[in-house]
C-alpha cells in the first residue's frame, strides 16, 4: 500500500503488477495473492485492459493507518471459521488489546498520506 500511495501522492500514475513486483523485487504470483487482498478489502480497483492498472479506492490522506491495519487484519470466513475452534487464552486476548490501543495511541490519527510524505514523523527515538 504504501508504494501504490506513494506514486499516487507524487505523480498520480497507477502501478501495474509487473511495475510492483519489480519495485518490491517480489515474484509477479505473490505481489497478484496480495493486490487481491487489497482488493477484497476494498482498497484497491483494477482497471480493464491488456495491463491492468491498480488504482487506490480512497484519498491516502482520508486512510488512517489504523484503520489499514484493521482492514488488512480481517479474516476471511476459513480463517474465522479455524478461529472459533480454537481455544482463546484471555490473557493473551487481553494482552493483544492492549498492544492494539498502544498502536493506536503512537499512530495518533496518522494517515497513509502523512506516511509517504513524511515517514520518519514518528522517530523510534522517541517511543518509550
Amino acid at each position: 500500500m504504501y508504494w501504490i500511495a506513494h506514486r499516487f501522492v507524487h505523480d498520480g500514475k497507477p502501478w501495474t503488477l509487473p511495475e510492483l513486483s519489480s519495485r518490491l523485487s517480489i515474484p509477479d504470483e505473490r505481489v497478484a495473492e496480495l493486490l487481491t487482498l487489497l482488493q477484497e478489502r476494498g482498497l484497491l480497483l483494477e482497471s480493464s485492459g491488456d495491463q491492468p492498472e491498480y488504482l487506490l479506492t480512497h484519498d491516502p490522506a482520508n486512510l488512517t493507518i489504523d484503520s489499514l491495519m484493521q482492514l488488512l487484519r480481517m479474516s476471511d470466513e476459513e480463517q474465522s471459521l479455524m478461529e472459533q475452534r480454537t481455544c482463546s487464552v484471555e490473557a493473551v486476548d487481553d494482552l493483544m488489546q492492549r498492544v492494539d490501543l498502544g498502536i493506536r495511541e503512537q499512530l495518533q490519527g496518522m494517515t497513509l498520506r502523512d506516511l509517504v510524505l513524511d515517514p520518519l514523523r514518528f522517530d523510534s527515538s522517541e517511543v518509550a
